[in-house]
Formats: C-alpha cells, structure tokens, sequence
C-alpha cells in the first residue's frame, strides 16, 4: 500500500520541499522518485530542463505498453541528439470519470542542448498519433529550467511535479497495471 501525505512539504535527503498535496493528499513515493530523478540529473548536467504534458487515450487503456513503447523512442531521440547527455522522465496514469485514461508525462532533459519544449512536443504528438488516432496531446506552457544549485526554482518545479503525485484519480486499474513509473538514473 503506498503511503499518502497531506501535509505541504516532504523532506527528502535531508531538504524540504513545498509539495501541492490539494485536499486529497499525494502519494508519497511519486514525490520521492520525482525529487531522486531530478538531483540525479543535476549531478550529470549543470541546466536540466523541465517539460510536461498531458496525453489522452480514447477510451479505457488497459495496460500501459503504448506510453511505454513512446518513451522508448524518446529516450532514443535524446540519446542521437548531438550533446543529448541524460535524460530522466516521470509518467503518472490517471483515470477520468468517464473511465477514459489520460498520463501525465514529465521529461528531464539536458538545458544546455535543448532550450525549448516545441521540439519535444512534435516528437510527442507524433509518436502518440501512431498508437491513437484520436489521441491527443497537450504541452503544459510553465517549463522550468533549474540550474544545478538552484534551490527556489527547484522547490517551484517540485511543487509543480507534486501534482502528478495526488490520490484523487488513481487506483482504478487492472490488477498489476502501474500507475505511475520513472527512469532508473542513478546520481554520479
């Protein structure tokens, strides 16, 4: 059973982060593995830059091979990129509802290569038509971009990837469906 937190910050390695936890609360351990993926990230590049977007499924998406299959051919485009360096990401499955799936996806890319979210979303919106032909994508328009040690823009992308963390739309899914995954990036 994953744990569920109410309060407005958490502290993780030691700092404590505002956390947007709503009246419903977040869970705890998205929170966690967001702020593990980000500080890893900082440790292999001095920018990281933070995209987000919605993705809709039309209808009931049982299983979660197509958003698996998509960062699959994310995590290769950045790997072929000139300087790509790392990339870290986070996907939440939610249901609406009407018993339709949509994920949030946030992405981690290295700030010193990519300075914009347009790029990503084409690849997105490209790769999510193939898997759904009414399938549509949206691009969140607050990005962040955090430098190694900066800690208020930092706490500002926390509090913001908090949300994909909250109770309120998940736990309607087939028995060991995921709702939620992360890169396995490991800090230097």
């Amino acid at each position: 059973m994953k744990q569920e937190i109410f309060g407005d910050h958490i502290e993780i390695q030691g700092l404590n982060y505002p956390i947007n936890t709503g009246k419903e609360g977040c869970y705890k351990i998205i929170i966690e593995r967001t702020v593990e993926q980000l500080l890893a990230m900082s440790s292999y590049h001095s920018k990281i830059l933070v995209n987000m977007f919605v993705l809709q499924c039309q209808g009931d998406e049982r299983y979660n091979d197509k958003i698996s299959r998509l960062m699959r051919k994310i995590t290769k485009h950045i790997r072929r990129t000139k300087n790509g360096g790392k990339m870290a990401y986070l996907w939440v499955r939610e249901m609406n509802p009407d018993r339709s799936t949509h994920y949030h996806l946030a992405i981690f890319v290295n700030g010193n290569t990519f300075k914009s979210i347009w790029r990503f979303y084409l690849i997105i919106r490209r790769h999510w038509k193939e898997n759904w032909d009414n399938g549509a994508v949206h691009y969140i328009s607050k990005t962040y971009r955090i430098t190694r040690d900066d800690w208020v823009e930092t706490c500002k992308a926390v509090y913001h990837l908090s949300y994909l963390a909250k109770t309120r739309t998940k736990g309607c899914y087939p028995y060991l469906v995921n709702e939620y995954c992360t890169s396995r990036l490991k800090a230097k």
